[in-house]
This record gives structure tokens, sequence and C-alpha cells, in this order.
């Protein structure tokens, strides 16, 4: 800003004194009154310089005015106004959680191609492990037991995708000896601690219990009857990245580890992947949203308060910006927008936004004289213009992202 901004300035001023017409440069205002960044801006094009030697925005909007005060107009503005404010509320209540990373892509790349094909031909699945700290495993087969039901009956785990070391251990070491004579059918556990420790040592360097080899970690390799420091077990679940909402994920992800506290204590076993990092945010990003848009309305009341210093006024621009975030917020649900953190950044943006828009107006309402109907044509005759040229040049500064293709 210090060198190209402030460099354009310095053009422009030289533009406007030498009483050249904005962006039609090769059109001078022969106006001897004709004061620079005094006199209002004459002149659109070089075509129609010699036409058009007037501001034509003061008449537009001093038109507009007699037409907004009108009671058909103020009645049908009130009407469209708590249209859009019903039909906002319901898409931010219908507004889901969800975010992809191929939403990222253009539609047209070899990945994005490649994860769409994957997706409509094939099920999606999320691997997940649970994690068992150093506990007395041998004392506590019954609750290993538990995990085992858990992994095999849960709502959540698709069926045969749970390869659970402990079931695979009793299930050898009930036909193995001598581990077989501790054996016991009824509790599906070994009843003497060193031949539990012993047996599952051997177990991992048998055929039938060698894949468990890295998900079973002992404090001590050359002596296995000093117990286990952690073990794994790994098990799928329907739900994906790329399939269902981001609530949904979430849910999953809660029942999971609901279901496994209920096996085990939630200290000593925990389920975990890699996805559920980025699955947690869904569980608060919408209460965390509105919180923090609440905190940024009240931060703009309290320096819109401070900045205009009149109740009705303050309480009229506050209402304007909370109302343009809410549109913004809900109408964005009939384009299919779902709550997100790109979403929230947007959101909160769009707070900074239009608070420049109304306290303009608000303020010129306040130094305007006469009465209520007089000073809002008064207000929208002198800001109006400004504020609507800051409002489109907005718009076309965004308008050139319209074929982003992501």
């Amino acid at each position: 800003q210090v060198t190209f901004f402030m460099a354009c300035l310095t053009l422009d001023a030289r533009r406007a004194h030498a009483k050249r017409l904005d962006i039609a440069l090769c059109c001078k205002d022969g106006d001897e009154a004709f004061e620079p960044y005094r006199s209002s801006a004459r002149g659109l094009c070089c075509l129609r310089c010699g036409v058009i030697k007037r501001d034509l925005s003061p008449p537009l909007f001093r038109e507009y005015g007699k037409l907004l005060m009108t009671w058909p107009a103020r009645i049908g503005v009130l009407v469209v106004f708590l249209t859009l404010i019903g039909l906002s509320s319901f898409g931010v209540n219908q507004m889901e959680t969800n975010f992809r990373s191929d939403w990222m892509l253009p539609p047209d790349s070899y990945l994005r191609d490649s994860i769409d094909v994957a997706n409509e031909f094939f099920t999606q699945t999320t691997v997940f492990d649970v994690y068992i700290k150093d506990i007395d495993y041998f004392a506590r087969q019954e609750e290993l037991n538990s995990v085992g039901r858990f992994l095999t009956s849960s709502r959540e785990v698709i069926p045969d995708t749970s390869d659970f070391w402990y079931s695979g251990y009793m299930s050898w070491a009930s036909e193995t000896q001598p581990y077989a004579t501790a054996y016991n059918a009824s509790t599906n556990a070994v009843t003497d601690a060193t031949l539990f420790y012993t047996g599952l040592k051997a177990f991992l360097n048998s055929t039938e219990g060698e894949r468990f080899g890295g998900d079973i970690q002992f404090i001590d390799d050359m002596d296995p009857v000093a117990g286990i420091f952690a073990t794994r077990s790994a098990a799928q679940i329907g739900q994906s990245e790329f399939s269902g909402t981001g609530q949904e994920r979430y849910d999953a992800m809660q029942n999971l580890r609901s279901e496994l506290s209920d096996a085990m204590n939630y200290d000593d076993a925990r389920v975990f992947a890699t996805e559920f990092i980025f699955w947690e945010r869904f569980g608060f990003i919408r209460d965390e949203l509105v919180k923090n848009l609440g905190i940024a309305l009240g931060v703009m009341a309290t320096i819109v308060f401070l900045l205009l210093y009149s109740a009705p006024v303050v309480f009229s621009v506050v209402m304007a910006i909370g109302a343009t975030v809410l549109d913004v917020f809900g109408l964005a649900y009939f384009w299919g927008v779902q709550i997100n953190f790109i979403v929230t950044i947007f959101l909160l943006i769009a707070v900074g936004l239009s608070v420049d828009y109304s306290a303009h107006i608000g303020h010129a309402f306040i130094e305007a004289h006469g009465t209520a109907a007089e000073r809002a044509r008064e207000a929208l005759l002198t800001t109006g213009p400004p504020v609507f040229n800051a409002i489109f040049s907005t718009f076309i500064a965004i308008l050139v992202l319209v074929n982003a293709q992501t």
C-alpha cells in the first residue's frame, strides 16, 4: 500500500488538478469553477463526456429516496425483509456441517476424477485402531473379551473387518498345549499368569499369530512374563471423508468412543484414526461459529455506539448488520453450502464488510435535519452514491473469481 497504492493516488491527484475526467483522460472539464476533489465528478467516458457534464447520482438517489418514503414502498421493503429473514432462519437451521478435501481440487483434475470413480463404484471406509495401554492384561481378560465383543458387534463397525489379537490368541491357546490345560472355555481366558504371557509370546511366533507381531509391545521382549506395554487392534467403520456429512462422521466417532468405554475404562483403552483429528471439529464448529459471530456483532455494536451515540440509530445499524450476516449465512444453504472452517471465515469477514455501509447511512441520518422522512432522504442523497460505489466496486473485484475452478 505504501508503494503501489500511494503512487496511484499521486497520479490521480495530478489528473484531478489537470481537470481530466476520471478514466476518460482524453477529456477535460471546461468548467472554470471545477475544483478537484470538491466538485462532483462529471463524464463517464470519451464518447459521452461531451454530452454528460453532470453527475447522475444525485437525481437518481433523490427520486429513489422519494419512492422509498412512500407507504407502498415501505410495506414492500418490510415484506422483503421479513421474507429474507424467514428463509435465512430456515436455511441456518437446515444447514449441515461438512468438508471434503476434494472440494479444493479442480473438477477436471486427475485426482478428483479418481476420487469420484472410487466413490461411485466402491464402498469407502475408515480404518481405526483400538489402543490399550500398560494394564495387567492377565487380570483383566474379562474386559479384553468385552473389547472383542465391541469390535464384532458394534453398530458402527463393519462386520468381519476386525481382527482382535486376544480373540485369535484364545482360539489358538484352547487347542495348543500346554496352554490348553489352563484355558477356561466358560470365561474364554487363560487361568495361569505365566502361561498367559509365555503363551502369547509363543502365539506371536506361530503361523496363526505372526500377523499380530507389530500390534503387541512387551515390556521386555526377552521376558514376556514382565507384562505388556501396549497393544492395538484394527477394524473399519462405514464412515469416511467422502461419505455422509460431517455430523454423521462425528457421531460415528463418538459412538465408537462410548461403546469402547463401556467395554474398558476410557483411561486404559482409546479408539483412534488419523481421520478423527479432522472429524473432531464437526462436533463444535457450529457452536463456535455462532459464538464468534455473536462476539463480532457485539464488538461492532460497541464501536458503532461510540461513533454514532444515538441509541435508535445504533439499534437500526446493528440490526441491519445482523440481518445481512443472517441472510448470507442462511441463503447459502439454498446454494448447497455446508458449514466448515472456510465458511466460518467468510461469515466473520461478512460482518466487517457489512458494518461500513449501514454505519455511513446511519451517521448521515444523524447529521441531517428535518423530519425523519426528510432526514432519511437526505442521508440517502448524500451518502447513498459513495456507499453504492463501494458496494459495486467490491462486487466487481469479486466478479473476477466467478470462473474459479475450486
